[in-house]
């Protein structure tokens, strides 16, 4: 046997959905520090910010950090990707609308990125259609992955709040000219990150306003569909990630009481390789 079942109830604890309300200019942008002054972040500021080219005809792409609140514990840096139409669009009354895009499983390893795709906005590639239709889109890495940290896989609430400061973060750099109207959409492990974000975003981000929230084949229910992961050739990858993630989330989760061996060795593929490579 490779693993023994940790509990996993845990993943939709009450306090989960309380987020505390990020601080904001009077613009409902992120606020920054003033000069002279120690600089502080809050939810939602603008870190970094790098062009990327080339971009496609009518698309302007930037790689981004910036900051979010994972946890109550203080904000760390999130890198992610954000896509705005050519200068030669109009900007319309009140902003550009936002599409806030959650990815899918990817992995834990910092490579595994979405904004650290090759070739460039690889990940992205999809999206362009509704970039081009005059949307802003924002593509959160997620806390922990491609950042500093450790990536809290499958723990909705992290993930919820990266996606919420990611549209903030499209209002901060002002090029986009990202208005406070905002589409949630992801998939799968994205799916399970727009629904956190959608419970979130009343007390979290509320100078935001969500107009939908559209979940493809989301991990609503993770013990439901961990479960039947146990069924599949490739569950066991899903299931040491979501060992990972339960770990990142709750120190006091010893994997080592759980895997054998064999599942040990394992542990250090799903740590060290991309979700395609953790399932063969």
């Amino acid at each position: 046997m490779v693993f023994g079942l940790i509990p996993l109830a845990g993943c939709g604890r009450r306090d989960d959905v309380d987020g505390g309300q990020g601080g904001a200019g009077n613009n409902g942008a992120p606020a920054a520090g003033q000069p002279g002054q120690p600089q502080t972040t809050v939810p939602g500021a603008l870190l970094s910010r790098e062009v990327v080219t080339p971009a496609p005809a009518g698309i302007r792409a930037w790689r981004v950090t910036y900051s979010s609140r994972p946890t109550d514990a203080g904000e760390v840096p999130v890198s992610g990707i954000i896509l705005a139409p050519g200068t030669d669009v109009p900007v319309p009354a009140g902003g550009r609308k936002v599409v806030a895009f959650g990815h899918g499983t990817t992995g834990v390893q910092d490579s595994c990125a979405p904004s650290r795709a090759r070739p460039p906005l690889a990940a992205a590639v999809w999206t362009f259609p509704l970039v081009r239709a005059g949307y802003v889109v924002t593509l959160t890495d997620y806390a922990g992955l491609g950042t500093p940290g450790e990536h809290a896989i499958y723990v909705a609430a992290p993930e919820g709040r990266a996606v919420l400061d990611a549209a903030r973060a499209a209002r901060a750099l002002t090029e986009t000219g990202a208005g406070r109207d905002v589409v949630l959409w992801g998939y799968s492990q994205g799916g399970q990150a727009m629904l956190a974000a959608g419970a979130l975003a009343a007390g979290y981000a509320p100078e935001l306003s969500i107009r939908g929230v559209v979940a493809t084949a989301p991990l609503a229910d993770l013990p439901a569909s961990l479960t039947t992961m146990q069924r599949r050739a490739d569950g066991v990858g899903y299931l040491l990630l979501a060992m990972i993630g339960l770990a990142v989330d709750d120190p006091r989760i010893d994997l080592d009481r759980y895997l054998t061996p064999n599942g040990r060795r394992l542990l250090t593929v799903a740590r060290t390789r991309c979700a395609d490579e953790v399932t063969r």
